[in-house]
This record gives C-alpha cells, sequence and structure tokens, in this order.
C-alpha cells in the first residue's frame, strides 16, 4: 500500500511534458515544487513513484534495478501519449534513469541533477561507506545504513521527508550499483540536448562523476550548471528557484520548445 502523500501526480500543461524521477529512498513529493513551478511555466508534468517507493522498507530491498527502468519507461509511455516533445528530469540516481531514458527512448532532452558515474561517487554524495564487494556479489546483506538527501535546496533537516526511507540496505546498494553500470553501457548512445548540474556538496566527486558522464555521451549539446546549496537555511528557497529557471531556460531554448 502507498503512504499517503507518496503517490506519483499530474499536472495538465501545454503539449511539452515533464518526466520526474526522485532519488532513492525519496518519493515524488521531492520534486513537486520544481513540478508546479514546470507547470506554471506551461509544461504538462508527471512525477512517477519509482518501484519499492513509498510504501515500506521490506518492499525497496526486494526491488531490483530493472524494476526501477520499468517503472521510468511506464512514466515515458503514459507521458508520451499525452505530449508532442518530452524531456526527462532526474535527481541523483534518477539522473540514471534519465540518462538512460535518453539513450534509449525517444525523448528530446534530458536533464540530471547531482548525477553519479559509480557507486564509489554515489556513495560519497550520499554520505555512506560503500559495502565490502562480497555484499554486492551475494546481493545477501541486510545492514541499514543512513541516507542523506542531496537534492538541491532541500538541508539536512529536511533529509527525510513524511514519505522517504530513513535507511538502506547493502542489498538496494548493490542494486543502486547495477543500475549505474547499465547507465555507463549506454551513455554512449545519448544523443540529444542535455543538462548536467551538480552542486556544491562533495564538489570534486560529483565535478569528477560530470565530467566522466560527459565524456562518454555521444551528443555534443551539453550544459554544465554548478547550483550553489547556500550557507543558511533562509537561502534554499532562492535556490529551489534558480535551479527551476535554469531548467526551464535551458528547455525553452531548445528547438521546438519555446512556449
Amino acid at each position: 500500500m502507498i503512504t499517503p502523500g507518496g503517490q506519483p501526480y499530474f499536472l495538465t500543461g501545454g503539449p511539452f511534458g515533464c518526466l520526474l524521477i526522485h532519488n532513492l529512498g525519496n518519493n515524488p513529493q521531492e520534486m513537486r515544487w520544481l513540478g508546479t513551478q514546470l507547470n506554471q511555466n506551461g509544461f504538462s508534468v508527471l512525477a512517477i513513484r519509482l518501484f519499492g517507493h513509498a510504501t515500506s522498507l521490506k518492499d525497496l530491498q526486494r526491488a531490483r534495478y530493472l524494476d526501477w527502468i520499468a517503472s521510468m519507461e511506464d512514466g515515458f509511455n503514459m507521458l508520451q501519449r499525452q505530449c508532442d516533445k518530452l524531456i526527462v528530469v532526474g535527481a541523483s540516481l534518477g539522473s540514471a534513469l534519465a540518462l538512460i531514458a535518453g539513450a534509449k527512448h525517444d525523448v528530446d532532452a534530458v536533464v540530471a541533477i547531482s548525477p553519479a558515474y559509480d557507486l564509489l561517487s554515489y556513495a560519497k554524495v550520499m554520505q555512506f561507506t560503500p559495502p565490502n564487494p562480497i555484499f554486492r556479489l551475494l546481493k545477501l546483506g541486510k545492514r541499514p545504513l543512513q541516507r542523506i538527501s542531496v537534492f538541491p535546496g532541500v538541508s539536512p533537516k529536511d533529509k527525510i521527508l513524511p514519505q522517504s526511507y530513513p535507511a538502506i540496505s547493502t542489498r538496494t546498494i548493490s542494486e543502486i550499483d547495477s543500475l549505474l553500470e547499465e547507465m555507463r553501457r549506454f551513455l554512449h548512445r545519448v544523443d540529444v540536448p542535455t543538462l548536467l548540474i551538480h552542486t556544491d556538496l562533495e564538489k570534486e566527486v560529483q565535478s569528477q562523476a560530470v565530467t566522466q558522464i560527459l565524456d562518454h555521451l555521444k551528443t555534443k549539446r551539453v550544459k554544465v550548471q554548478k547550483i550553489s546549496r547556500g550557507a543558511s537555511e533562509e537561502s534554499l528557497f532562492p535556490e529551489r528557484e534558480r535551479l527551476t529557471g535554469v531548467i526551464t531556460s535551458f528547455v525553452t531554448s531548445l528547438p521546438g520548445f519555446q512556449q
């Protein structure tokens, strides 16, 4: 059963669609403020719920990376039937799914927020220690690990949304590893305009991850944007506005996306 408030949502707008993909352990509400702003700018917005999220930790533990890809593809197919053009926006682990969508499906642009290139870069940004490789091989680990949101505009005090999970297991980390490996396999097929956004949290790690992704993309139509998280909670909302502005500006500058 989906926890109240954790449901996916669709905001009706114009013929241009935005598919929003949340981070691991979170839910569609993580990106609600972004979806609302994009919808007010005329876009139709669909925020999906990844399999195993907004239900229970047991559900997340039994989720496989192919389930998350299937969630993305279901959302893509639903939004494609409603819109003439479609962009995919992903946060952190959702960025991997956005890039996979850009490689495998008929999308018009990709936006990757705080993307990771491999498990090590993801672990450093999310601030947990990667498990011993034996856990990834056996896929039997159950040791919980603290999760800290790195989505721009979310302070550490707000790291756990009402329908979010406070921890993930090593089994889930194994699936993260597999998803990122799948993303790397398809990066060379991404040939659509792409916006890569990284923050100043673990800035060297994020900068390196963005560079590695950039080096493997087929497309040369790439923009890299750094967004500061701000030094105080009071500065977080303006950063959300800036992030929305950067994404909206990128999308509306694309051929055929003028409102």
